[in-house]
């Protein structure tokens, strides 16, 4: 059997393992008592890094920003830090999984920056602030799906502070943002963006309904810098960062 061959099926072998541990992490008891286990982790983290959180110099100053935001937002006993490795983005989504400890590809996330190219400046003198959180979207979503912008408009048309009455859906057009502006907007760099700790204030900020279903309840994303990633519960990130969920996704098709 040619080499290739046989780390394929290795790859297809452990990929099936994989499925079926998923399958069984998301029956309900189950499901449950994983969420006891990563609470206890996250309680426990937490204690320890108490003294250094936010202020440690030993991590990147968007990690530290990210855990002080954590913590303004009574995440930090919830939530969990991780270092990846400088490699990390050069495996597929499954082995990262399988290196943070995730239970399934689906519960890997990233924060997607948004920009409406048809936003304009108006005439009432709005802040700097103001006019960006009318013109950008945050995206919380899986990396095995893909934005819907249309679903995008709906979900934040009428229900934000930037757009709180609906409005013509001529005037939104939602494009993945430059990558320096979104740098700007959110003080972290590519593959570290976190949907918290940001030094623009009210950036809506949308959870994708294909999340809020998962089991168990939990996510993993960028924490400040590449090199770190966090874990939070789902609910808890939606309540206490104000999240909107909506169906803005689908998955991506093989």
């Amino acid at each position: 059997m040619a080499k290739g061959t046989a780390e394929s099926d290795q790859i297809s072998s452990l990929l099936a393992i994989g499925r079926r541990i998923s399958g069984v992490l998301e029956l309900e008891q189950i499901s449950a008592l994983y969420m006891e286990w990563f609470a206890e982790q996250a309680a426990s983290e937490a204690a320890a890094a108490e003294e250094e959180d936010g202020n440690n110099p030993e991590v990147p100053a968007g990690v530290n920003r990210v855990v002080l935001a954590l913590t303004a937002l009574g995440l930090r006993t919830t939530a969990r830090i991780y270092r990846v490795p400088r490699t990390y983005y050069s495996w597929p989504l499954y082995e990262r999984a399988l290196s943070v400890g995730a239970p399934s590809a689906e519960h890997m996330c990233k924060t997607v920056v948004l920009a409406n190219t048809r936003w304009r400046s108006n005439s009432n003198n709005n802040s700097a602030e103001a006019e960006q959180a009318e013109k950008y979207v945050c995206v919380v979503v899986q990396y095995t799906h893909t934005i819907s912008t249309q679903a995008l408009v709906d979900a934040v048309n009428g229900r934000t502070g930037g757009y709180p009455q609906p409005v013509s859906r001529k005037r939104f057009n939602f494009r993945l943002a430059d990558e320096r502006a979104a740098c700007a907007l959110t003080g972290f760099g590519h593959n570290g963006v976190a949907p918290i700790g940001w030094p623009v204030r009210g950036v809506p900020v949308v959870v994708s309904a294909a999340i809020a279903g998962l089991r168990p309840p939990v996510i993993w994303l960028g924490a400040g810098d590449v090199d770190y990633k966090m874990a939070v519960p789902v609910a808890a990130l939606v309540a206490a960062a104000g999240c909107i969920v909506a169906d803005v996704s689908s998955p991506i098709q093989a």
